[in-house]
């Protein structure tokens, strides 16, 4: 029986690793992507089955994470990703504690998660794994590895789950998620749930496995329901990974918990499922506006695109060809906050490119901008894309903030803007 038994010891030593901080993801990107921020234990800190340490072969610390971090990028709408909450070894009960600190605003995690635009989580295991590592420390060597006693202590595990154990896994899971929303009410989160992850292994010991990883995740579904009951407008998602890593024979080895450089590829997957259409809808194509365009009675060469039948056009074109007029407006931009103040009546100071026309005719990527517009104090609610580096504005929406009348010549494709004239006149 102990020499079957030796693939489980190799799986315990496995888990038995230190626990590991992950290394700082990237810094936060361009306005107009997705900022991306992980949270759970070692499969998002990308421990890999069949390695003996993440990092002791050649990208063997990344996990499914760092595979959606990829895709966000490959879309082309990757702004920042940190995974400093990803940490081998986490539990529930854990992660609830560590995020209760996401509700102090003045706090860094409160600070990344407010600035963040999707979550992962993936977090439980660890709170039904002490028996495990309890025996595991009491081994001299793998030899002294029995399978009755294995088999024992995972019925031992299953019988926690159904208890007190599981029902704090989901009341943990609800604390770890109303923390996240009370940072930022806003953000999408995306759950994993948990595949079986000692297929090989459960069936040597004579005990299933399938049917308590189920509940474990149905326990997980019961939180994000709880919380969403509570946080009627809250975007919380559930990832199911057990049907596709049980289809993906190469996803797992029997010696380990966690999965092959394949199996994080099949999780990501299942994520990307849901978060392609984010992607999607972050980008659109903005061609060259035609347009001529007119101010206080002079012709003056904006560089505008065209985004869904309109123009934007860039703040400080706009600030630049009002100088001097009753609507001139002063603009100053903050990266830290990635803020643009605007000031009634100030003068604006140049600094250099504005009403340069645009020398490529060839269409351009648009990527939403999160970007915070503030008038003398107040938010402005505009519609804004990140082109090139630089944000520009929905020109009615603008025109309306700024009260400079805007007209259009279908004719001859001329928007006119009069500062002298409040309102908008017939849609430009």
């Amino acid at each position: 029986m102990k020499r079957t038994a030796k693939s489980i010891v190799f799986l315990v030593l496995a888990l038995a690793l230190p626990a590991l901080a992950c290394t700082p993801g990237l810094a936060a990107g361009a306005p107009g992507t997705i900022n991306y921020v992980a949270f759970g234990d070692s499969v998002s800190a990308g421990v890999r089955g069949g390695v003996g340490a993440p990092g002791s072969e050649p990208g063997s610390d990344k996990g499914y994470t760092d595979d959606i971090a990829g895709l966000l990028k490959d879309a082309g709408v990757l702004g920042g990703f940190n995974e400093d909450y990803c940490l081998s070894g986490e539990t529930a009960k854990g992660l609830a504690q560590k995020t209760e600190a996401l509700r102090d605003a003045s706090s860094p995690g409160a600070a990344l998660v407010r600035n963040a635009d999707i979550i992962t989580v993936d977090v439980g295991a660890n709170d039904l794994l002490g028996p495990l590592y309890a025996y595991a420390g009491t081994l001299k060597s793998v030899t002294d590895y029995d399978l009755d006693k294995a088999a024992q202590i995972l019925k031992q595990m299953i019988d926690e789950l159904y208890g007190a154990t599981g029902a704090g896994i989901q009341a943990d899971y609800e604390t770890i998620l109303r923390n996240m929303l009370a940072a930022n009410d806003g953000v999408r989160i995306f759950v994993m749930g948990y595949y079986n992850p000692l297929p090989v292994a459960s069936a040597l010991a004579g005990v299933d496995l399938d049917e308590p990883t189920a509940y474990l995740n149905t326990l997980i579904q019961t939180a994000i329901a709880g919380v969403q009951a509570d946080y009627p407008g809250a975007s919380i998602s559930y990832v199911p990974t057990f049907d596709a890593m049980a289809a993906a024979p190469d996803s797992l080895v029997a010696t380990d918990i966690h999965p092959t450089e394949s199996g994080y590829t099949v999780i990501a997957g299942e994520f990307w499922k849901q978060l392609k259409p984010l992607a999607d809808g972050c980008q659109v194509s903005a061609a060259v506006s035609p347009s001529r365009f007119i101010v206080n009675g002079q012709t003056l060469p904006f560089g505008a695109y065209i985004i869904d039948d309109s123009n934007y056009i860039k703040l400080r074109d706009a600030a630049m060809a009002l100088n001097g007029t009753p609507k001139q407006i002063g603009v100053s931009w903050d990266g830290a906050t990635d803020t643009v103040t605007v000031t009634s009546g100030a003068a604006y100071a140049p600094v250099g490119g504005e009403l340069a026309p645009i020398q490529c005719g060839m269409p351009a990527k648009a990527l939403l901008s999160k970007s915070a517009v503030v008038m003398d104090g107040n938010a402005l609610r505009l519609t804004v894309y990140n082109i090139g580096g630089n944000n520009y504005i929905r020109l009615r929406e603008l025109a309306a903030a700024l009260d400079i009348g805007v007209s259009w010549d279908g004719g001859t494709n001329t928007v006119t803007l009069d500062a002298a004239k409040g309102g908008i006149l017939p849609a430009a």
